[in-house]
């Protein structure tokens, strides 16, 4: 899609953003993570005096619920505890376990890799 001036992105923008056929579909912080780097562009625009500050009517929907705050160590030293870390399999499961905690990777990302 090309436009030919900022007025027919923010249109665009606008109409994709107010969507109500979204509605319930995909998360707050989807929709967040689709509009920050257009109001990003947007806001750059305004600044370099290539247009007018578009942003004033459009507000980001809030963020989804926190998210759930990491394990203590304390809460993390019984499931080591649990792992036999002597065999290839209680290394690869402290690996996997330790990798989550880390780097707040889902089990699904974890189970997914493919190492060779």
């Amino acid at each position: 899609m090309f436009f030919q001036n900022t007025e027919d992105l923010c249109r665009t923008y606008e109409d994709l953003y107010l969507r109500s056929d979204y509605a319930g579909s995909i998360t707050n912080t989807t929709i967040r993570s689709y509009v920050h780097p257009v109001k990003a562009f947007l806001r750059w625009c305004y600044e370099e005096r290539y247009s007018p500050d578009y942003l004033i009517r459009v507000k980001l929907p809030k963020p989804d619920a926190i998210p759930p705050a990491p394990l203590l160590q304390e809460e993390v030293d019984p499931m080591d505890a649990c792992i036999d870390k002597t065999t290839l399999k209680g290394l690869r499961d402290y690996c996997m376990i330790h990798l989550m905690l880390d780097c707040g990777l889902r089990s699904q990302e974890v189970i997914r890799q493919n190492l060779l």
